[in-house]
């Protein structure tokens, strides 16, 4: 008798498994291909869900991939322009209900619903292009989301900027996170002396909220006051990762975006990273749905109107370090190994049937070819006209 209890409980447990390991997967975000997913969670929550899309409120939820099934997902709605009750933007915790745990070495996901990104291109792109130079950006994988068995369309899972991200690409994880949150335009001018105008008001922290020190924010933004072309290193340069934001600065300038650091409606869309092995500050990239599209927008576009980038540029050594750097970014996009117009076509071809076959996407599919011939003709007549700018400054 005992033996079969023993036997039956062997079979229970194989039975309970998932039917596919994690160890046995390919890793999720380094795909190149629209992988199939589905989220399955109670009805009447994900009915919930969509009538409150503006809430945060969690749903337990099992997401599945490849024969591999996780259980205990905290799913919510996400976002701040690109919320929808038709095609909900979302965020999955892998391990913040009981019993839970990462996925692969995530522990969450963001799904963008690409709502302001007609190509649904321009984001997945514009991060290949800074990870191609270097920059830490998010990790991004094309999906096909079926919520419930009902076909949601394809969605962009990117890897958040967190700890764990930190950790991944930095190998530096014990520093102060701040995210930027844009509530008027900002051209990084001074805010007064205290640290809660900053830290609480503009930058909100994301790790080590108990230990971080935001007076470091405080200081460096106000130490831009006082900076010129002669002091900049030694005032605005002493916390500053001056090489790490020129180059993140040229990456963002070739691709025109207007929503960035130099954005046309002040500075936007970054994380600030205070790194925990020198104290220097660096810049993450975050949410580029608005870049590849203006073309003809000048190198020099929202710099003189930035206290930090205008004093940066105005020290003549950095600026020919950027100009360089920009020059940098036109060879990596037109090389023939790494170059972004082949990336854009291979990702098209992938892309292209999901997209025109999306039902719940907010625009028609005249709207996005249209894009898909912005973002091509962007990514033609872009490099010349750099290598213009750039000329014209030697």
């Amino acid at each position: 008798m005992r033996r079969f209890l023993i036997a039956g409980s062997i079979l229970l447990s194989l039975l309970l498994l998932p039917a596919v390991a994690q160890t046995s997967l390919p890793v999720f975000l380094d795909q190149k291909q629209v992988e199939v997913v589905h989220l399955r969670l109670d009805p009447g929550d994900w009915s919930k869900l969509q009538a409150s899309y503006l809430d945060n409120t969690n749903y337990r939820a099992t997401l599945e991939w490849r024969g591999y099934q996780h259980a205990n997902v905290a799913l919510r709605s996400r976002g701040r322009g690109t919320r929808s009750s038709t095609k909900p933007a979302l965020r999955l915790d892998f391990n913040d209900l009981k019993g839970g745990k990462k996925f692969q070495e995530l522990k969450s996901l963001e799904f963008e619903n690409l709502e302001q990104d007609v190509s649904m291109l321009n984001e997945y792109l514009s991060m290949a292009l800074f990870r191609n130079m270097g920059i830490a950006a998010p990790r991004e994988v094309f999906v096909h989301l079926f919520v419930n068995g009902r076909d949601y369309g394809l969605h962009l899972a990117m890897e958040p900027v967190n700890r764990d991200f930190l950790a991944h690409h930095l190998g530096d994880d014990g520093g102060d996170l701040y995210e930027y949150s844009w509530s008027e335009p900002w051209q990084w001018t001074p805010r007064g002396a205290a640290e809660s105008s900053y830290s609480q008001a503009i930058f909100k922290l994301r790790t080590n909220k108990k230990s971080a020190s935001p007076r470091a924010i405080a200081d460096f933004v106000n130490s831009l006051a006082a900076a010129n072309s002669t002091n900049f290193e030694q005032t605005a340069g002493r916390t500053l990762d001056v090489k790490q934001l020129i180059r993140y600065l040229a990456v963002e300038t070739f691709l025109a975006d207007t929503d960035g650091l130099s954005g046309d409606q002040g500075a936007n869309n970054f994380f600030l990273y205070r790194r925990a092995r020198d104290g220097n500050f660096e810049f993450l990239p975050w949410d580029k749905d608005a870049a590849l599209v203006r073309y003809e927008r000048s190198i020099w576009q929202g710099v003189s109107q930035s206290e930090l980038l205008r004093k940066m540029l105005d020290v003549p050594q950095q600026r020919q370090a950027f100009l360089a750097e920009l020059q940098r970014v036109v060879n990596l996009v037109e090389s023939e190994d790494n170059g972004l117009l082949r990336l854009a076509h291979e990702m098209l071809k992938t892309t292209r049937p999901f997209a025109f076959a999306d039902p719940v996407k907010r625009y028609k599919n005249a709207e996005y070819e249209e894009a898909i011939t912005t973002l091509f003709h962007f990514l033609k007549e872009r490099p010349r006209l750099v290598r213009e700018q750039i000329a014209a400054e030697q």
